[in-house]
């Protein structure tokens, strides 16, 4: 099942984790229930490290991170905080999990934990601040070395930019199961019958309380239940399967029924604390009096984790679909196929391919005329997990399809489902409005969603300009909705347009934020108190320039120095290069831990051998300058590149004027240590 295999240790000891995978899972909410109560000041700090270690190797998040805060409160290092930050990111609580982060990153001027700010980013991304979030990403990228995380860093950027561009599907929503069919805990794998009966799997845990035997173990297990509407077309009370189905024990998930309605799949999963030691595929067949006894598909399962079947169909034969993490994959868990070869009889397991997997997770397939609906994070993603599509043309799997919101969201979305004639949509999230309140986090635990047409279509346009009314492009727009859950924003991109269309919820109040690079951010206040019927409401908001003379630098980024330039074949500082090379020595006394590497540019006439010494010549030159003036020559990298950036078309064999060669021949600095980003009150040089 989807929720079990925990990413929790992974995070802990700083390897990489996809944060996609599901953490705040069964094993997370059984284990960590049984919280210490002595008081801290009985424990030396020595001891509270060692039981919170403990824990945390056990499984016993929470247990840890209360430890944890026993012992930062006593020592205050940044090394403890990472591990309490780690934790809330294990556990999904990301904006405790950011704020941690920060605490520590904010004062880490020479980047010792420059990974963690990849986990930065990946809560601040979780909570839908895309824009901070790609930020963070970005230095990240620019300090760490660790390929595995590059990779990664890289791919949550794509999601990013995917999110902030793609539109939203206005005309539908995603509400809530409610509280008959959704606990404070987990459900999964929602799936309807051709009778209209609702099977879904629950933990069904409303506390975390203490296990205090093996009967209680064995009673706080994952198990398939059912309901239906009633008169007034209310989800009534679900009742669990039978034990032919939930089995004692057991975690019992992934419930599909086949198109023909006769049988039912699902998983069963043995744990060992956080550990799965198995999960198995089983199907049991409709009998006149109800589901019959389980039976193990032998085919599919083996020495590896077997999740998520539902049935299907490729080259004109049945098929099982089913995610796994057998040897011989694509990484993580990949999705496969077996044919139905008749009563009871399955083939061998086909991986699809690296269309549809990836180095990372795909979980959660659902097959429906052509169309394969899955869960992944190793394509871009809105946040976590995202519902992908592909369709199978006879032949081969289109490149999978996003869904989008609000679909996906900026935390994990799985167990897309619907029926043929799309009248009923289900999902499992963990964004903000489950029935978590019982439980550590408002993001711990996965509920079922339905998705339906609005019935009340509300349309926001929010257009941006500057003070003279003329149209800003690629301004970023949140959107909050206030009140007290304090959900996520809604964040957009205008992109080449200077608008961003969102859909509003009827007696509502919203806030409205809008951001530009080099502008002031402004915002505006409305609300949908009393609109009943279709309303497209449109918004202008008018943005403020910063004065020119202020300026942000960030680490790594190119600045040129406008007045630097040489003549033909010479490295000489001509006399109009001074007043940049003042301005940088002034910041280099303002910032005395900022180290820069100071890069020289020829055009593109010479040799390029000849060019390359030149240009090295003429940073040297422009290092001299500085360290003549008291700059000591370990801050300064000086670094000539030749002809090899050049910045227009005056490459080799293409005619420029004299101007137009002497545009390539430049001096650039950017930070490479020290401050990450830095403040100028005038403006030295302009970004590259």
């Amino acid at each position: 099942m989807t929720q079990i295999r925990s990413n929790c240790n992974r995070i802990v000891r700083n390897i990489v984790a996809p944060n996609t995978i599901i953490i705040a899972c069964i094993a997370l909410i059984i284990t960590s229930s049984r919280l210490h109560a002595q008081p801290p000041a009985e424990h030396p700090y020595e001891v509270k490290i060692a039981t919170a270690e403990a824990e945390a190797r056990k499984g016993e998040y929470y247990n840890a991170l209360d430890w944890y805060n026993r012992a930062y409160s006593e020592k205050r290092s940044p090394e403890l905080a990472l591990k309490i930050a780690d934790l809330h990111l294990a556990l999904r609580d990301y904006k405790k999990a950011a704020i941690w982060y920060k605490r520590v990153l904010r004062r880490d001027k020479k980047n010792r934990y420059a990974k963690y700010r990849f986990y930065y980013a990946l809560a601040l991304k979780a909570q839908g601040k895309y824009e901070e979030a790609l930020q963070q990403f970005q230095l990240f990228l620019q300090h760490n070395r660790d390929r595995t995380l590059q990779q990664r860093a890289q791919l949550e950027v794509e999601g990013i930019n995917l999110a902030l561009s793609m539109d939203e599907a206005l005309d539908v929503e995603v509400v809530n199961a409610g509280r008959n069919i959704n606990s404070p805990s987990q459900e999964y794998s929602p799936c309807l019958d051709s009778d209209s009966t609702l099977y879904f799997a629950s933990l069904r845990i409303k506390e975390i309380t203490p296990l205090k035997s093996q009967k209680d173990i064995e009673k706080n297990v994952a198990r398939i239940y059912t309901t239906k509407r009633d008169r007034k077309n209310n989800w009534a009370k679900a009742r669990a399967l039978g034990d032919h189905i939930n089995r004692a024990s057991y975690h019992t998930a992934n419930n599909h029924i086949s198109s023909d309605g006769n049988r039912l799949y699902f998983t069963r999963a043995k744990l060992s604390g956080d550990k799965i030691l198995e999960s198995k595929a089983y199907v049991s067949h409709r009998t006149a009096s109800g589901w019959g006894p389980a039976q193990e598909i032998t085919a599919i399962n083996g020495d590896y984790l077997v999740r998520h079947i539902c049935t299907g169909e490729l080259f004109g034969k049945p098929v099982i679909f089913f995610s796994a993490n057998m040897p011989g994959g694509h990484g993580g868990f990949d999705i496969y196929y077996a044919t139905i070869e008749g009563e009871d009889q399955y083939g061998s397991p086909v991986n699809l391919g690296d269309v549809i997997n990836t180095p990372y997770d795909e979980l959660t397939p659902f097959y429906l005329d052509g169309t394969l609906y899955f869960s992944s994070n190793g394509h871009p993603s809105l946040g976590g997990l995202d519902i992908f599509k592909s369709q199978w043309d006879g032949v081969q799997w289109s490149q999978p399809e996003n869904l989008g919101a609000p679909y996906n969201s900026p935390v994990d979305d799985i167990y897309f489902f619907t029926t043929p004639d799309n009248r009923f949509t289900a999902l499992v999230s963990n964004r903000i409005g489950t029935m978590h309140r019982s439980l550590k986090s408002k993001t711990c635990c996965d509920d079922i969603w339905f998705v339906r047409k609005k019935p009340l279509l509300i349309k926001l346009l929010v257009h941006v300009v500057d003070t003279a009314g003329n149209p800003l492009p690629n301004a970023a727009i949140e959107l909050y909705e206030l009140g007290p859950e304090e959900p996520a924003p809604s964040t957009k991109n205008t992109g080449k347009k200077n608008t961003a269309a969102f859909s509003l919820d009827r007696d509502k109040a919203y806030r409205v934020i809008a951001k530009r690079n080099g502008y002031f951010p402004a915002e505006l206040q409305l609300n949908t108190v009393d609109i009943r019927k279709p309303t497209t409401i449109e918004k202008t908001i008018s943005l403020r320039k910063k004065p020119a003379e202020v300026q942000i630098i960030t680490i790594n980024e190119p600045i040129r120095l406008n007045n630097i330039y040489y003549d033909f074949d010479d490295w000489k500082i001509l006399p109009e290069a001074e007043k940049d090379l003042q301005d940088l020595l002034d910041l280099m006394k303002k910032y005395p831990d900022m180290v820069i590497e100071l890069s020289s540019h020829t055009d593109s006439r010479g040799s390029k051998a000849y060019n390359l010494r030149l240009s090295q010549k003429r940073a040297q030159a422009a290092k001299d300058w500085l360290v003549k003036r008291g700059i000591s020559p370990n801050r300064i990298k000086a670094v000539g590149y030749g002809e090899e950036k050049i910045l227009n078309d005056c490459v080799d064999g293409v005619t420029c004027t004299e101007e137009e060669h002497r545009f390539n021949r430049r001096t650039e600095f950017k930070i490479i240590k020290g401050p990450t980003t830095i403040t100028v009150k005038k403006k030295i040089g302009r970004k590259r």
